[in-house]
Order: structure tokens, then C-alpha cells, then sequence
């Protein structure tokens, strides 16, 4: 007999840690988690793990007031990465044309994802008669230290053995931006 999907468990456990400390504000918070699926048309009907399982994910945020016009800021994530079902081998079929052969469903997973991005901003005084009105000028570098995290991995077939590619989309970004907060 199978398990129908929402008589499935699912295991859920956060922590989270705030720091307030003068100007040096922040928070870390983690995550446990397990999601998977028994259905009896997938997988042979064998529990699975849920495309979107993430087993650990966490994140680390540190802001630091340097003085009344300037905040520095930093951003740490790490996660571990979605289910992936991939081929396990390749035969021919009785035409000759390539076929993919697939064993289990999401048996595998994205390599494990992390990236830093640091944050200065400068507050301006403005030179209207909106007083209330308050200006920024931001600088932001998104994954600081260039990590390559797959965003969609691929199978090229055009190759024996065929081989994993990856596709990363914004490895390392700087983004400089002005608001006004009125």
C-alpha cells in the first residue's frame, strides 16, 4: 500500500539568532528540513525526495552604521541544493538513435550553493525643500567571491559519455543604485 502525498511526514526544524548591538545590527537563522513524495506512479512507487527538498539552508546578515550618512552590510547564504534527477547511463535503441537510461527520481543534487554579497550605502542630504525626504546612494556586489552556483544544469548528449553542464546566471554583479524615501 502507498502513502497518498499528504499523509507524507515532513521534518521541519528553524533556529534563529538576532543581534542588536549599538550599531551593529544582524541576524543568522537555519533551517532543517527534509520533503519527499511516495507516489505510485513515480519512481516505482518509492518514496522520493520533492524537487524543492532543501536539507539545510541558512543565512547570515551583519549591517554596521559607520556614522549618520554611512552603512556598510553583508550577506551570507548557503543551501544545500534542489533534488535533480539525472541519467545514470546511455544505450542505443534498435534504430541506433541514443537513449538516456534513468534509475530514480531526484537520487541526486545541485552542487552545494553559497555566495557573499556586501552592501555600502550614503545617505544624502537633500538640497530641497523636502525635508522629510531622504536620499541613498547604494553600492551592492552580488557573490562577491565569484562562485559558480547552477542555476539549471543540462545534459549534453552530443558526447560519450554524455556530460553535466551547468548554467550559472550572475556570478559576480555590482549594482550601484539611488532611491528616495519619502
Amino acid at each position: 500500500e502507498h502513502a497518498t502525498e499528504d499523509q507524507l511526514p515532513m521534518y521541519i526544524s528553524e533556529f534563529y539568532l538576532k543581534i542588536h548591538n549599538g550599531r551593529l545590527n544582524g541576524w543568522v537563522g537555519y533551517t532543517l528540513s527534509w520533503s519527499d513524495r511516495i507516489l505510485p506512479e513515480v519512481n516505482f512507487g518509492r518514496r522520493y525526495f520533492f524537487r524543492w527538498d532543501r536539507r539545510h539552508h541558512m543565512t547570515a546578515v551583519a549591517m554596521y552604521k559607520l556614522d549618520e550618512a554611512w552603512e556598510i552590510s553583508s550577506t551570507f547564504l548557503l543551501q544545500s541544493g534542489n533534488a535533480i534527477t539525472l541519467p545514470q547511463g546511455r544505450y542505443l535503441s534498435v534504430n541506433g538513435t541514443p537513449i538516456n537510461d534513468y534509475v530514480a527520481k531526484n537520487d541526486q543534487r545541485f552542487p552545494l550553493y553559497h555566495r557573499m554579497d556586501i552592501s555600502i550605502q550614503k545617505r544624502i542630504n537633500p538640497r530641497n525643500n523636502f525635508t522629510s525626504t531622504k536620499q541613498y546612494w547604494n553600492l551592492t556586489i552580488y557573490n562577491v567571491y565569484n562562485r559558480f552556483n547552477p542555476f539549471v544544469i543540462n545534459i549534453d548528449n552530443t558526447t560519450t559519455p554524455p556530460r553535466v553542464v551547468g548554467i550559472a546566471f550572475f556570478r559576480f554583479l555590482p549594482v550601484l543604485t539611488y532611491s528616495m524615501k519619502f
